[in-house]
């Protein structure tokens, strides 16, 4: 997840929008295999991270990749940096945390989740 952003969308759809300034650096939140998708859905620019045993995490919108398809990263590497690529009308991090196909809410994952953003 990046840093000095915060969740604001209060829910989750499949995930949540974390906001934050433009090219805000995006941090995987484990170790894992990193799978990357340029602008082939609604995602824009993405990165998928399989943790195993079923896990994995997707952060979207991404202005730019700081990885490989099939680097392996551990947690806390830089991914890539947030934008505005795909369905998106402001620069923002779309993360997701899934377990075996389906989606959990992020929010208990992150620190800030919740919070107002700074400023």
């Amino acid at each position: 997840a990046p840093t000095s952003s915060s969740c604001t969308s209060g829910h989750f759809h499949t995930g949540d929008d974390i906001a934050g300034p433009d090219q805000t650096e995006v941090f995987a939140a484990d170790t894992g295999v990193a799978r990357v998708f340029h602008g082939s859905t609604g995602y824009g620019n993405y990165v998928i991270v399989t943790h195993g045993n079923g896990w994995a995490t997707l952060y979207g919108h991404l202005h730019d990749v700081a990885v490989k398809d099939g680097d392996m990263v551990q947690r806390g590497d830089l991914l890539a940096h947030e934008g505005t690529t795909g369905n998106s009308t402001g620069p923002h991090l779309h993360f997701e945390v899934r377990k075996d196909g389906g989606y959990l809410d992020p929010c208990p994952f992150l620190e800030d989740c919740g919070k107002p953003p700074a400023g």
